[in-house]
């Protein structure tokens, strides 16, 4: 399928902003459309690299494991998005990590050699994604590097504070919609570690567990934030 007869297909708004995206998109290249289900994996680590994925409307989350070692969820991204890009611009032969989509997500697939002859003829949005890739690339170390040393309790607070702040809204309680199990997937301990970090932290008063679901309210939230920043930064 050829972008354009793709883009004849959206509504507004997306179809405008999706048409200054790839103004300069090679115009005979194709373009594949995919639909992922909450849960599923679009790409897997160590798979064969030939494409970039392009993400039109959801979320994911991308994770990384060693062996030996779980599953971390590092970032989480929505629409517009790249996925495979660093790959294909650093000339790399399998995917470095695993993206996984969080809510039903669309895309867009276009082959690696079409991705590079749409930089080549584009100097803007190659300046662009360059860019992107790098801001990126700063966030996630400066991430790892804060997180490099903290135990399973910290780990945790740091998923809760940012859960909230992405899910409250104007200052209400919030209720964590997700498993222990994927709770552990997300922060890289495992099921013991996240129980046994909710109830010390329940014990303290910063969550409030109610029928095994946990709650944070925006006064938890502070006490979470403060508590954080200094096993962060002392």
């Amino acid at each position: 399928m050829r972008l354009a007869d793709y883009l004849s297909r959206e509504s507004e708004p997306l179809r405008s902003e999706l048409e200054r995206f790839f103004a300069n998109f090679p115009a005979d290249a194709p373009v594949s459309p995919l639909t992922l289900p909450a849960g599923k994996f679009l790409i897997r680590q160590d798979d064969p690299c030939g494409a970039v994925y392009i993400l039109l409307e959801g979320q994911t989350t991308t994770l990384a494991s060693q062996p030996g070692y779980n599953t971390y969820a590092f970032w989480d991204f929505e629409a517009i998005e790249l996925f495979g890009e660093y790959e294909v611009l650093s000339e790399m032969t399998s995917y470095l990590a695993e993206v996984k989509a969080k809510t039903r997500c669309r895309f867009l697939m276009i082959s690696a050699q079409t991705y590079m002859d749409w930089m080549m003829r584009d100097g803007r949005m190659f300046l662009s994604r360059v860019r992107s890739v790098l801001q990126t690339l700063v966030r996630q170390t400066a991430q790892e590097r804060r997180s490099l040393f903290l135990d399973g309790t910290a780990r945790m607070m740091q998923f809760l504070a940012r859960y909230y702040e992405k899910n409250a809204k104007k200052g209400a309680a919030v209720t964590v919609a997700m498993t222990r199990p994927a709770i552990s997937e997300e922060i890289g301990f495992c099921t013991r570690t996240v129980n046994r970090s909710l109830h010390r932290l329940a014990e303290e008063g910063v969550v409030t567990i109610q029928h095994g679901k946990v709650r944070l309210t925006a006064k938890q939230y502070e006490m979470l934030s403060t508590e954080l920043e200094q096993r962060t930064f002392r």
